[in-house]
């Protein structure tokens, strides 16, 4: 907590809180002759940082649009009369705008009330209207223009987001191919650690050198699933929802089917990632047992498990990614690797490639946990084995992309 406020809150949640912080001394500031770019006075952005959502605008532009009659019977715009009776107004808090309330408005009071109620939102607005700057700026008629552009800024700064955030609900085998590939993230090399001291057989903790890599960014989902392969073994049906009842060998399959079609483009080769390429890709650069850190009441920020599953899986991307903006990496479903299963580390590769034993045999790796499960099944460093031929509503997947 700094100042009672908590340490994490949203980036706009923030600028929101500095603006009302700091308006006082901004007013003051802002009202001197200074023309400085940095000390302008800029109404459009105190309403951007404020305002919450497209509503917020639309409601503001109405109310100080709207007609209101007074006592002699002169008309004029909500905006243009509180423009007016600032101008003789100096209380220093939001109590001036209930004093507007006592005039004689005899038409239209009901439309009023509202206009004070939505100008009351937003307190340190008030306090910037009450300024000669702000008085000029309702005046001028300047507030449908900024307010406007505001509005649509708010909505360019909507449409990024969801294009940035990864998508799953391509159908046709074309749409899921390109999907597929905007859906990966890349991943930096380096030296890592991976394992824990924990459990037997997540030791030893030993170093692992990673090379550059891509992995998607969500579980692979069954409408990607099947425009790939034809069919939908899911139970829980959904088609933003992780694939699941998938096999190691169904996984392999998926693959092979994948790479042929992009064979022809001269794509990359995707395939499970490596124990120590998906654990790498999970830690995102942390050594607590989770993403986030230590404290499992912070899980479900990021996590479908037993405590606010339902009991069944979810759309993927829904909740909190990591710090390499990679979802459901705690959670949902498992995760298959490419690796052998293998009771420790003892004998674990320094590098990144799968350990395979030679011939092929026994179970496979899954990681990451599921809906199903509980917060210690669900840690970074969590491991279990399983027959490659083995299917389940707990078992899904996801790939990396290799060059």
């Amino acid at each position: 907590m700094v100042n009672g406020v908590p340490a994490k809150r949203n980036p706009r949640a923030i600028i929101r809180l500095l603006n009302r912080i700091t308006v006082k001394s901004r007013i003051v500031r802002l009202e001197g002759v200074s023309d400085d770019d940095d000390t302008k006075f800029d109404p459009k952005k105190i309403l951007f940082n404020e305002a919450m959502d497209e509503e917020n605008y639309e409601d503001l532009i109405k109310a100080l649009d709207a007609m209101i009659t007074l006592a002699d019977d002169k008309r004029c715009q909500i905006g243009t009369f509180i423009a007016e009776k600032l101008e003789h107004y100096s209380e220093p808090h939001i109590g001036w705008i209930d004093s507007l309330k006592q005039d004689d408005i005899r038409i239209a009071k009901s439309i009023f009330d509202k206009a004070v109620d939505v100008l009351k939102k937003y307190e340190h607005l008030c306090r910037i209207l009450k300024t000669d700057i702000g008085c000029q700026w309702l005046s001028d008629k300047k507030y449908r223009e900024d307010i406007s552009e505001a509005s649509k800024e708010f909505k360019e700064e909507e449409e990024d987001k969801k294009e940035t955030k990864p998508t799953s609900s391509a159908r046709s085998v074309q749409e899921v191919l390109a999907q597929i590939e905007k859906n990966m993230v890349e991943i930096e090399g380096g030296t890592f650690q991976i394992g824990c001291e924990e459990y037997d057989d997540e030791k030893p903790v030993h170093s692992v050198s990673i090379r550059p890599f891509k992995i998607s960014a969500i579980p692979f989902t069954q409408a990607q699933y099947e425009a790939i392969m034809g069919t939908n073994p899911s139970h829980f049906k959904g088609p933003d929802n992780p694939v699941e009842y998938v096999s190691w060998n169904d996984a392999q399959e998926f693959c092979e089917r994948l790479n042929a079609r992009l064979s022809e483009k001269g794509g990359g080769k995707y395939r499970l990632p490596s124990e120590s390429e998906w654990e790498n890709a999970c830690r995102a650069g942390s050594r607590t047992r989770y993403c986030f850190g230590d404290n499992d009441n912070e899980l479900e920020k990021y996590a479908w498990f037993d405590r606010n599953s339902d009991g069944k899986t979810h759309p993927v991307g829904q909740l909190e990614p990591n710090n390499w903006k990679l979802y459901d990496m705690h959670g949902n479903v498992w995760e298959w690797c490419e690796d052998d299963w293998h009771e420790n580390y003892a004998d674990a590769h320094e590098d990144d490639s799968p350990k395979i034993d030679d011939p092929r045999s026994g179970s496979r790796v899954l990681r990451g946990g599921s809906w199903y499960n509980n917060p210690r099944h669900c840690r970074s460093a969590y491991r279990v084995g399983n027959y490659p031929n083995n299917r389940g509503s707990l078992i899904g997947f996801r790939l990396v992309l290799v060059s």
